[in-house]
């Protein structure tokens, strides 16, 4: 268990959800409940899943188990003791996904201290946890009336971030295409996306690659290029179970809207199906 909850950072870096998955599933439910790693394993399943209800959940167990941990480091005698070496990372992966529930309630400024404080703790070779706390900093920045700092703040990140492409600097250009998204600047937003896509691909983020697809796709469809709109849907539709739960529900809803939008009734139910089966 210990071994496998070490690893847990190295799969994330390189987006391997499914890894995760498959490793935390070999181990019975009492023995998950009772090691802290573990149960933050589970946390970032349910955060892969858009399973708000199950991460905050594991977050309360998370709590419990934190406690125990500083215990564990007030009482070590080594300083190599594994709770003494990681508490401060396990701390930042529990506050950042605090943050993301809080997120999806709408509690913004929640988010925001959680994120920067999650920025203090995570160190950057935590590069998925790391690059994932400068998201949803931007991201609630913008959901509460700071757009132009919040797109300044990742893009001047960004700019300082080397070498490229890595997580991190992915993880940047995302935060920046969704802000410049959602505050209606889409020329913009796709421009970042397609540098997204061009990074994600080659540092092989499956995840973010999906995300890259998912913007483009919604201001293809935007613009009525259809075309290029049904081609990066269909990306997402082709890795459903790759990509994040989100970047898939949106790849059906796009498949769907651009048959719709040429009139495609027997493609609409073929898709109709393909999503309920997913």
């Amino acid at each position: 268990a210990y071994f496998v909850a070490r690893q847990l950072n190295t799969l994330l870096n390189r987006e391997d959800r499914r890894t995760v998955e498959r490793w935390l599933s070999i181990f019975p439910a009492e023995e998950i409940g009772r090691r802290p790693t573990l149960l933050l394993m589970g946390a970032w399943i349910c955060f892969f899943n858009l399973d708000i209800a199950g991460l905050a959940q594991n977050l309360a167990a998370l709590s419990a188990a934190a406690a125990t941990l500083q215990q564990m480091q007030a009482g070590a005698a080594a300083a190599s003791s594994p709770a003494r070496d990681w508490l401060p990372e396990f701390e930042g992966h529990r506050i950042l996904l605090g943050g993301v529930v809080s997120y999806f309630g709408g509690q913004l400024e929640a988010t925001i201290a959680a994120a920067q404080q999650a920025l203090t703790l995570v160190p950057r070779t935590s590069a998925f946890v790391y690059g994932s706390a400068w998201f949803y900093l931007a991201s609630a920045m913008q959901m509460v009336g700071q757009s132009d700092e919040a797109e300044e703040l990742s893009l001047e990140a960004y700019r300082r971030e080397q070498p490229k492409p890595t997580q991190i600097s992915a993880r940047l250009l995302f935060a920046a295409a969704t802000v410049q998204l959602f505050s209606g600047h889409l020329g913009a937003a796709y421009e970042s996306s397609a540098l997204l896509l061009r990074e994600s691909r080659a540092a092989r983020l499956v995840l973010l690659e999906g995300w890259a697809h998912d913007t483009l796709g919604r201001i293809d469809y935007e613009r009525n290029d259809l075309d290029a709109a049904e081609a990066h849907f269909a990306a997402l539709r082709e890795r459903c179970y790759a990509v994040h739960r989100g970047c898939a529900y949106d790849g059906f809803a796009g498949s769907l809207l651009v048959a719709a939008a040429r009139g495609r009734s027997s493609a609409v139910a073929q898709i109709s199906d393909e999503w309920r089966s997913f």
